[in-house]
């Protein structure tokens, strides 16, 4: 079973997945973009900023963890120390999911992306 109420920390970090989601394939759909804040809504968000503003400063902190394995290594860490237990990363996970199929179009490249951040989170 999935929570229905997240911390701000976890939604801010499940941004950061979904954000690395879209960015994964190299090919950035505006309905990828629409999805993201739609897969979010049900959740809320209380921060100064609404979720589009956060995801203007998070693009370059993912685009920077895309360089490299091991920045993306590091990312991820960072978004599963966010997560902060199994049923908030697996619903992380579930949405990341519904994200990278919004398109109808499932790459190697985000087939990948979904084992590699799977892995990170150990779930």
């Amino acid at each position: 079973m999935y929570p229905t109420q997240l911390t701000q920390p976890q939604r801010e970090a499940t941004l950061d997945l979904l954000l690395l989601g879209i960015y994964a394939d190299g090919a950035i759909r505006l309905n990828e973009n629409e999805r993201v804040y739609g897969l979010l809504s049900s959740y809320g968000w209380e921060s100064f900023q609404d979720p589009r503003e956060y995801s203007q400063t998070a693009v370059s902190r993912v685009r920077g963890a895309l360089e490299t394995t091991d920045t993306l290594g590091i990312f991820l860490a960072g978004i599963s120390s966010r997560l902060a237990n199994d049923d908030v990363k697996n619903l992380a996970l579930a949405l990341l999911a519904r994200l990278i199929e919004a398109d109808n179009v499932a790459t190697e490249s985000e087939a990948d992306f979904y084992q590699t951040a799977k892995t990170a989170f150990g779930v």
